[in-house]
Formats: structure tokens, C-alpha cells, sequence
């Protein structure tokens, strides 16, 4: 057994028998993908010329169409000539505001009143085809739809039934489908991140598109005006109702109030209180001036008896000083005074006259004192008088204050009242005022955007080139074809080369065995007689090859004793064991076939000769040794084949006898080749193997996948079966190269000349 050799991709290789490996490189596997290339050229190609003819084909039966563009300007400042707040508000100048603009330019409502502005359908018109909503699909059914079934052409949808449509209707079909086109043609955007959009509408027709982008402009703006003007005589028309409404309810409810003040004799003064409110509040007025007075007076009478307990004058009193009597009697007394000192100067004190003067004195003093004492008893009165009018004035005031209990529950319905009516005058004024406002917006009613940019018929068309079309195909067929080719190499699961062999199981690949064709070996009896008359073709060559890789692959023993197996049934182990056997013989070795695969024994059909064969029937002891090999002379080989099948191979095989049979045989011949089952699904081939001295392991160019050999292997790596190597079988030589597997090109397909087919 060979050493293991470490290689990133050999980790399943390890299992096996470590064959030589490439090392590992680095970077991109540029000759890899150069191989990738040539092997898959073919689909490459044939994607890409499809492709590219389709696209150039669709680009030169395209009818050239033109695109014209018309701006509008969003303006979302609007321009108030009155301060008033607007019913219909301008747009904002956000992200989402434009974006619905743009909606509403392209919705089926804006398109369905141009069809009609620009009478885009004629009523008494018949109704058009219906088409596809795939332009691709509709293309190819007014390319090809003239050379196809028309029912082919509704199961595929590439076109559509017509169904029955009452004349009523037909218009309205007709303008649906003309508005399926429109927005089929129609492309609004936003200018970079201005507040302009551009309405660029495309059409075959250069006038066409320049007057429906037009249209479509001057549509909007109009739409804006009529929108704002139909919301703002709404608003009008339902203030107007509401305002009246609200007059109504106001002037009942001031009349509400008024009939039950009336009921209940709530009236109010000026000051917002009831009459018996402000009764209260002016008695109550009254009674504080009142006290205030009677406490005055009680504090100026305490102030004269205070005088008079300490027997002072009252004549500094301001209510004796201000008696007009006072001042006449005061007076008198001076005139009296003046005339006692006269009298005094001229007449002695006992004189009549000063006697009749002092008497008169006396008199006048009497009068300053009985009206001192009268002014003292008045501010008595005056003091009682007060009282009195105090206990009136409670009276009152304790009388309407039980007047306004009674009158308390019915002024909370009264406040009621008045509140509802408050709410509805303050409705009524807020109504009132929108009203006025609204009837001025009526006259400013303006668009909240305009055209900056009206659209020109234009001159050149707007759709791509032909030769675009030619090259876009190019490019994207031979991408996809790149890509289906990867995909396809990436699915392909099958052995192609050596070298896959040797990577994927470390197993060495001893030879790849090419394909010959039937006509050539048919007249030489088969591939075995193909190499006895053709030593020198490519196939003779390649099993000469795989046994010398054979032999040298331990050059002190070489093995003798070889077995033929593979993992399933038809990948070619007969045919390579018949040619191997007839090579080693025409080598100049002496050479015995033996078929052991006794459940479906083949060497005898391939050959013609299965009537002759007597391994079964020798193994049971009803036939000798001569019996048992017969010479097949044309091809200087002997054999040892079965005619019929036994009910339990594995014992023939297994069992001492066959031993004994494999030694006799080693002796007699320099090479015994075995045939043997497949690995998988028997155990046959396992024990056949343990009388070969190696097993060579068959995979079928381009049929045999990893899979599969890999299970074979694995079951063949646990017995320990001695493994020889790999071959490949039927390989197309020429397709092998132009894969660029390497390998069996080098031999083969360059050094054609060598050979004699």
C-alpha cells in the first residue's frame, strides 16, 4: 500500500490507496477554468447565438417609438392675498406628498378623463383585440402568432380569447384597454430631488406623444383648480346651512331665557345679578353705612358725657360750635358782657341797670345751656333713630334673602339655559366668520403646481438601437450560457478522467480505454478480434497500456492471478477482461480466462462459445478438468466459462475446490484473468477477490457517477481487497480532448499518427 500523500482534496483519497497527486495551487485555477470553457463550448456557443439572434431579432421588428416630456412644478408656499386660513390646504413640499402627486398623474381616474378631454376612443368604433400584458408574449404572437394554431396560441397565453361583450359595453371595454395603454406608455418621475416631475409619455407617433404628455399637464393643473374650487363650495354650502341652523338655535334659546325670567322674575341689572340680588347688594350697602353712622354717633355721645361727667365745656364741640342759634347766642352774650362793662365804669354793681343787664346774662346763659344739652339729646335721637333704621334694613334684607332661596333652583335651569345658549352664539360667531372667509376663498381658488416646460414633438426616437439590442443579447446569452454550462458541470456527477480518480479516491488510474465503434470490430468478431488484426490501433494500445501499469506497479511480484470487477452491471469489465487476456497472449504469455460472475456469466455469450462451458458442472464433480477449458484459437487465449447459472454461487466460488482450481491454473499459465459480479448488490466479486493477486476496478467514461464508484470502492477498501487501479472504458477520445481532461488527448489525439485504426 502506497504512502498517504496530504492534499486539501484527497481527505475521501485517504481511504484508498494513495496515488500520486497534483499539489495543491493557490489563487485562481486559471487553466481549470480555461478546461471549464472547452469542455462546455458547445452549450456556451449554442446559448449565446440563440440568444443573440432572438434579441436582434426583437430589436429589428421593434417599430421605433418616441418619448415627449412635459414639467410640472410643484409649489407648496401658497400665495394668500387675504390672511384667512385656506379650506383646501397647498400641498407640503415632503417626500410623500410628491409621491402621491406622481400617483395621481398616472391613476386610471386621471387617464380616464384624457381619453375623454382628447376623444382617444371612438364611440361607434368596433371593439380591438384584447392583448397581452406581457410585451414579450404580445411580441411573439404578432411574430409567430400568423404560423401557429390559434388554440396553441390561448393555452400558451401568448394570446388572449375574445369574449362576447354587449354593444352597450363596448365602449367602456374599449376605453379600458385605451387606458391599459396609456399607462403602458406613461412614466412620471421626480426631477432629482426638485419639486419638478416630468410626464413623459411614449407612443410610435412623435405628435401622439408630445400632445398626450401635454394634455395629461394641463389635465392636473385643472384637476388641482376644480379640486380646491368643488371643496370649497362644499365647505361654503354646508356653512351656510349650518350658520342658519345655528341663528335658529340661538334666537329660540334667547327667547327661552327670557320666558323664564319672566315666569320666575329672574331679571338682571346691569352688573349681571338678579333684581333681588342687587336689592340685597344695595340694602346691605345701606345697613353698612347705617352701622357705620350709629357707631360714629355712639362714639361722639360716649366723647360728651365724658365731658360733661368731668363738668367741662361743651362749646368746643364742632356740633355746638357749627349751631347758627349757638353763634346768635354767644353773640348776645358778648353785646351783654360789653354792656355790663360800660355800665360797671359809669354805675356801681347794685345799680338797677347793671342788675337788669346781669339778669338778661343769666338768661343767655341758660339758653347756651338748654341748647347745648338739646344738641346732646338730638345726637341721642339720632343714634335711636339709626337703630331703628338698621332693624328695617335687616329685615328687608332677611326677607329677600328668602325670596332668593326660593328663586335659587329655578336659576340653575336658567343657567342651563345660558350656557347652551353661550355655546351656540360662540358656534354661530365661528361660523359665521369661516363663512365670510370661505366665500372670499372662492374667488382665489388657484393650483398648487404649473407647467414650466410644455412638450415637443421629438426627433429622434427614444428606444434603443437595433445594434443594442444585438449586443445586450450577446452579453446577457452568453452569461446565461456561462451559467448553464456551470450548472450543468456543477449537476454532472460522473467520472470523465484519470485525474478524477486519483483526487477524489486516491486510487492510480491505469489506463482510459477508448471507444471503438460497432462497424469497426463488427467484421473482426469483436473488440478482442479487433486487436488481434489492429495490434497497433489506439485500443490495443490502451490495454497493453493497463497491464504494464499493471506489472510495474509491483515489479519484484507481479501479479498473475488478475480479477475484472466494476460497481454496477454494462460499464464494459467483460469486454476489458476478454481484450486484456488476448493482449497478454499476444504478448507471447500463456493466458486463461475465467468467468466467475456464474449469476449472469457473459464471457461465453461475448465470445460464442457458451455451450461449451463447464465451471459449474466441475465444481459439482460432474465434469473432468479437459472438459473444463476448451482454447479459443483466433484469439491464442484458453477459457473457463459457464453455460448455466447455480442456485448458490457464492459457495462455488467460496468453496476449496475453486481454490484448488485457481492454484493448478497458476501453474499451468503465466496469467489467469477472473471476471467477476459487480460489487455492488453481491458479495461474488468479495470472494473472488481473495483468490487474485489484484483487482482492477472498471468505471464507465461519462456514465459511472462518484456516487456510485465510491460506494463500490468503500466496500472493496473493507475487505482489504488487494486494488490494482482504476480503468476508464469507453472513452470518446476526441470529445475527451476537447474537454481538456488531459491525459488519454496527449496519447491518443496527438499522437494519432502513431496509431492504425
Amino acid at each position: 500500500m502506497r504512502e498517504r500523500v496530504d492534499h486539501p482534496e484527497a481527505a475521501s483519497a485517504e481511504r484508498y490507496y494513495g496515488a500520486p497527486q497534483e499539489p495543491s495551487e493557490g489563487g485562481t485555477d486559471l487553466r481549470g477554468l480555461l478546461a471549464f470553457l472547452r469542455r462546455r463550448r458547445g452549450l456556451i456557443l449554442g446559448v449565446t447565438l440563440v440568444g443573440t439572434f432572438a434579441a436582434g431579432y426583437w430589436g429589428f421588428s421593434r417599430k421605433p417609438v418616441y418619448t415627449a416630456q412635459a414639467l410640472v412644478k410643484i409649489e407648496p408656499k401658497e400665495a394668500k392675498i387675504v390672511d384667512i386660513q385656506a379650506v383646501a390646504a397647498g400641498l407640503s413640499a415632503d417626500a410623500a406628498t410628491v409621491e402621491t402627486q406622481i400617483r395621481l398623474i398616472q391613476s386610471r381616474a386621471m387617464l380616464d378623463q384624457l381619453v375623454e378631454r382628447l376623444a382617444l376612443v371612438d364611440k361607434d368604433a368596433p371593439l380591438p383585440p384584447s392583448r397581452t400584458e406581457n410585451a414579450v408574449a404580445g411580441w411573439l404572437a404578432d411574430t409567430i402568432g400568423a404560423w401557429l394554431p390559434q388554440d396553441w396560441l390561448f393555452a400558451t397565453g401568448l394570446a388572449q380569447e375574445q369574449a362576447d361583450i354587449a354593444p352597450e359595453l363596448a365602449y367602456e371595454v374599449a376605453k379600458e384597454q385605451r387606458i391599459d395603454q396609456l399607462m403602458d406608455g406613461l412614466r412620471v418621475k421626480q426631477e432629482g430631488r426638485s419639486l419638478v416631475l416630468s410626464i413623459n409619455y411614449t407612443s410610435p407617433s412623435p405628435a401622439e406623444a408630445a400632445r398626450i404628455a401635454n394634455a395629461l399637464a394641463d389635465l392636473y393643473i385643472a384637476a388641482q383648480v376644480q379640486e380646491k374650487a368643488g371643496i370649497t363650495q362644499k365647505a361654503t354650502e354646508w356653512l351656510e346651512i349650518r350658520v342658519a341652523e345655528l341663528q335658529e338655535q340661538v334666537v329660540q334659546g334667547e327667547a327661552e331665557i327670557e320666558q323664564y325670567r319672566a315666569k320666575y322674575g329672574l331679571y338682571e341689572t346691569k352688573g349681571g345679578l338678579t333684581l333681588q340680588g342687587q336689592q340685597i347688594m344695595n340694602l346691605t350697602q345701606m345697613l353698612v353705612q347705617a352701622r357705620a353712622e350709629r357707631s360714629e354717633k355712639e362714639s361722639r355721645l360716649r366723647y360728651i358725657r365724658d365731658l360733661q361727667n368731668r363738668r367741662e365745656s361743651l362749646n368746643t364741640l364742632s356740633e355746638v360750635m357749627n349751631s347758627p342759634y349757638m353763634t346768635r347766642l354767644w353773640e348776645q352774650e358778648r353785646e351783654l358782657q360789653k354792656s355790663e362793662a360800660e355800665l360797671l365804669s359809669t354805675f356801681g354793681e347794685k345799680h338797677p341797670r347793671v342788675q337788669l343787664l346781669k339778669a338778661e346774662q343769666a338768661k343767655v346763659a341758660e339758653k347756651i345751656r338748654a341748647e347745648v344739652q338739646r344738641i346732646v339729646d338730638n345726637t341721642a335721637n339720632e343714634i335711636r333713630v339709626l337703630q331703628a333704621r338698621e332693624r328695617s334694613i335687616e329685615q328687608d334684607i332677611a326677607r329677600l334673602m328668602n325670596e332668593t332661596d326660593k328663586a335659587g333652583q329655578a336659576e340653575i335651569k336658567l343657567r342651563e339655559l345660558e350656557r347652551q345658549v353661550a355655546v351656540n352664539r360662540a358656534l354661530y360667531e365661528q361660523f359665521l366668520q369661516r363663512l365670510k372667509e370661505t366665500r372670499e376663498q372662492q374667488q382665489l381658488a388657484a393650483a398648487d403646481a404649473k407647467v414650466v416646460a410644455r412638450a415637443k414633438p421629438p426627433e429622434s426616437p427614444s428606444s434603443r438601437p437595433p445594434l443594442f439590442w444585438v449586443l445586450a443579447g450577446l452579453l446577457v446569452s452568453s452569461l446565461a450560457g456561462t451559467g448553464l454550462a456551470w450548472a450543468v458541470e456543477r449537476l454532472d456527477n460522473t467520472i470523465r478522467s484519470g485525474k478524477e480518480i486519483e483526487r477524489l479516491f486516491g486510487l492510480p488510474c491505469l489506463g482510459l480505454v477508448p471507444y471503438v465503434a460497432p462497424s469497426l470490430t463488427k467484421k473482426h468478431g469483436g473488440l478482442a478480434g479487433y486487436i488481434v488484426a489492429k495490434p497497433l490501433s489506439i485500443y490495443a494500445e490502451a490495454i497493453r497500456q493497463i497491464f504494464t501499469a499493471l506489472r510495474l506497479s509491483n515489479i519484484d511480484r507481479p501479479p498473475r492471478v488478475i480479477q475484472v470487477t466494476s460497481s454496477v452491471p454494462a460499464e464494459g469489465k467483460t469486454t476489458l477482461a476478454i481484450s486484456l487476456a488476448t493482449a497478454l497472449a499476444q504478448a507471447g504469455h500463456k493466458v486463461v480466462l475465467v468467468d466467475l460472475d456464474i449469476r449472469h456469466p457473459s464471457i461465453g455469450r461475448e465470445l460464442g462459445t457458451k455451450a461449451l462451458g463447464r465451471l459449474v458442472e466441475y465444481m459439482a464433480g460432474d465434469a473432468s478438468a479437459e472438459e473444463l477449458i476448451y482454447p479459443v484459437s483466433e484469439l491464442g487465449i484458453d477459457v473457463i466459462s459457464v453455460d448455466r447459472q447455480s442456485a448458490n454461487p457464492g459457495a462455488i466460488i467460496g468453496s476449496q475446490r475453486m481454490k484448488d482450481l485457481l492454484a493448478s491454473l497458476r501453474e499451468r499459465y503465466d496469467y489467469v484473468v477472473l471476471d467477476s459480479t459487480p460489487v455492488l448488490g453481491v458479495t461474488d466479486s468479495k470472494l473472488t477477490a481473495e483468490l487474485a493477486d489484484s483487482v482492477l476496478f472498471v468505471v464507465r467514461w461519462e456514465k459511472t457517477t462518484k456516487d456510485v464508484a465510491e460506494d463500490a470502492l468503500k466496500q472493496l477498501v473493507e475487505y482489504r481487497i488487494p486494488l490494482g487501479g482504476c480503468v476508464i472504458t469507453q472513452v470518446n477520445v476526441k470529445k475527451h480532448a476537447r474537454y481538456g481532461y488531459g491525459g488519454v488527448d496527449h496519447y491518443y489525439s496527438k499522437y494519432h499518427k502513431y496509431y492504425v485504426n
